[in-house]
């Protein structure tokens, strides 16, 4: 007679725990490791850019890190405030790329981190590396625009950045 009864063992489940509330984000997109894993890229309500990473070797699974404060040392050390991003994942390569718009002293600035490696490992915070990408109107130059959105697609070799300004 067949047995009811479903056995699972823990080397074939994962488990992920929610420990604390997550506070709503301005604005979230998801990436996924090669390995399964989340990657949860938000602007918080402190305006801070961030990604909330599924960390198996941790307690609760997750861990949030802050990827755009230390930005604040290019700019003298006033507050940096993250406004808009947009994140895209080749599949073939298994890379991302991101860019961040932030706002410091009333100015809008973007910055690119651009082939970042989907880490198997998952239990060190994921580290990216910013690089200014000023605005270079040679018609207005000194111009300051205000980023509105910011679009990445992927083709084949290579991915396309567009900045809508105001």
């Amino acid at each position: 007679m067949p047995s009811n009864k479903i056995t699972y063992t823990s080397e074939l489940m994962v488990n992920f725990r929610k420990s604390t509330i997550v506070a709503p984000q301005q604005k979230f997109q998801a990436l996924q490791t090669p390995d399964g894993y989340a990657l949860l890229f938000s602007i918080g309500t402190d305006n801070v850019f961030y990604v909330t990473q599924q960390s198996p070797g941790l307690p609760t699974g997750w861990q949030q890190v802050n990827l755009s404060s230390r930005l604040s040392a290019l700019h003298g050390d006033p507050p940096v405030a993250a406004k808009t991003f947009a994140v895209s994942q080749n599949l073939v390569s298994k890379k991302f790329s991101l860019a961040l718009a932030v706002t410091v002293d009333g100015k809008d600035f973007l910055y690119l981190s651009l082939g970042n490696l989907n880490a198997a490992d998952n239990v060190s915070p994921l580290q990216v590396s910013w690089s200014a990408a000023p605005y270079d109107d040679p018609d207005h130059p000194g111009l300051s625009p205000i980023i509105e959105h910011l679009y990445i697609a992927q083709g084949k070799k290579e991915e396309f950045i567009v900045v809508d300004i105001s």
